[in-house]
């Protein structure tokens, strides 16, 4: 078997979502931000209630699936202009660009993001947000106030597993 050859676009991507690894997420992100001073962002963390107990009692396999899922809703909800990556084991990151539809678009998703269902496994979704006011502030600092928000709905939100 020859071995494979990566791009430098493969590198960005994670394996199992096709979403961008943390590293080109904050670098895209990054510059987005940079790029257009004239675009109001929020910077949103989704994280999948319970995913360590959907690991343990499901196995890898089907908690991989169900992250699969949540990176699809993700990408067919978010408005064009939305970077996105995999932050984290269960978590996606967007900064997302705040224009007239937005709130609209937000409103009418809720429900269509708040719950995960993969072969009879459910799993309940929950957003940390954050709006990027300052462009002098790093993107880190605005990922540290969305997963405080995080935290500070955790145990509010129904367990599903």
């Amino acid at each position: 078997m020859e071995p494979r050859l990566f791009s430098i676009s493969d590198m960005e991507r994670d394996e199992l979502t096709g979403l961008y690894t943390r590293n080109a997420f904050m670098q895209y992100a990054t510059e987005a931000l940079s790029k257009n001073l004239d675009t109001e962002y929020l910077l949103m963390i989704s994280d999948i209630a319970g995913f360590k107990h959907i690991i343990s009692f499901y196995g890898e396999r089907e908690a991989d699936e169900v992250m699969k899922e949540n990176a699809r809703l993700v990408t067919t909800i978010m408005p064009e202009g939305t970077v996105m990556g995999r932050y984290n084991l269960d978590q996606i990151a967007c900064l997302v660009p705040m224009n007239e539809t937005f709130y609209e678009r937000e409103a009418e998703n809720q429900k269509k993001t708040t719950l995960i269902s993969v072969d009879g496994i459910k799993a309940k979704l929950k957003v940390g947000a954050c709006k990027c006011v300052d462009r002098n502030v790093s993107l880190k600092i605005y990922v540290e106030h969305a997963m405080a928000a995080l935290e500070s709905i955790k145990h509010r939100y129904g367990h599903c597993v």
